[in-house]
Parts: C-alpha cells; structure tokens; sequence
C-alpha cells in the first residue's frame, strides 16, 4: 500500500501496486494515467494522457480504444448504446428530452409522435410540423405560424392559398 495525505509523495518513474493507492488530497501525474485490471500484465481499462496541451481519456475493451474524449479533436462512443438524459439507452443514441440541433444530416430521423421544424431567425415561427393524431399521421405547413396546409393520413387534407398543380411545377390556377 501507498499512502500519502497532507505530506507530498513525489516520484519520478512509474509507480505501481498491487494494494491500494490513497491520497487524502490530489493525485498528479505529468502527461499519463493508466488504470488495468487487477491481473498481472492485465489489459488497460482506462488511459488519461496529453496530446500536445490537449487532454485524451481513452476506455477500452478487450485492450482496444472504444470510447475516446478529446479535448479538441475526434471524440467517440464505438459499441454499446449512449445515453443523454437516461440511464438506460434503448437506441445506439437516445436522447431522454427535447434536442435542439442545426445541420443534422442522415438517412432516418426518427421521433415519437412529433417532429418540428422551426425558423430560428424569425423568433422560432413554426414553419412545419409532422405529428400523430391516434394513429394518423399530420404534416402541417404554416406561414405567420398558421397552418396553411395540411395533409391527413385519414381525414381532411387541404391546400390554403397559391396555386396546386399535380403534374406541373408551375400551376397557373388554384388547381
């Protein structure tokens, strides 16, 4: 075992233990930590270090980097679910509460029962809304934050204002 409480322990060169290490106060070390498991020559759990004046934590698996945080460079969650705002992430990314997010791109964005699109330089006017109503689903396009078209998955769609065309980009009539 090392201990070490008000009085400072400095060394230079590795410390290792296979007992406890305790600091009643801060733990140093200039530009690595490592944390393995408890077996002789057992794999790294753990990796702290410096990247230039950059900071690293690397979590392993099996000794391979599965999540890295950096702190100006490429930071990654890689096996397992990440949750923000739950403790039990059902999704390889699920977010528990309201995202606000710009330049999202993908192929599949997926909600429970409402998705919003909003014009953050006009104070966040609506501008469409894709909902369920029971099981029917609604997207509503507005203007001035009214819904000026609607399409019902089972009721009454509508078109309020300019002109329709089905076949035509460039309709000359109401429809």
């Amino acid at each position: 075992n090392i201990s070490a409480s008000n009085a400072k322990l400095t060394v230079r060169g590795n410390i290792s233990s296979s007992g406890n290490i305790t600091a009643s106060q801060k733990i140093i070390s200039q530009d690595e930590f490592i944390l393995k498991d408890g077996t002789l020559g057992g794999d790294t759990l753990v990796r702290q270090y410096a990247s230039g004046d950059d900071g690293i934590v690397d979590v392993y698996q099996n000794n391979a980097v599965k999540t890295r945080l950096h702190g100006s460079g490429v930071s990654y969650f890689q096996g397992g679910n990440v949750g923000i705002g739950t403790t039990s992430p059902s999704a390889l990314l699920h977010v528990a509460g309201h995202i606000t997010a710009s330049g999202i791109t993908g192929s599949k964005i997926a909600s429970t029962d409402e998705i919003l699109l909003k014009d953050t330089r006009l104070s966040g006017d609506t501008l469409v809304r894709a909902y369920a109503s029971g099981d029917d689903g609604i997207i509503d396009v507005y203007q001035n934050n009214a819904v000026k078209n609607r399409i019902n998955g089972n009721g009454v769609s509508y078109f309020q204002g300019g002109n329709v065309g089905i076949g035509t980009e460039n309709p000359t009539r109401t429809l």
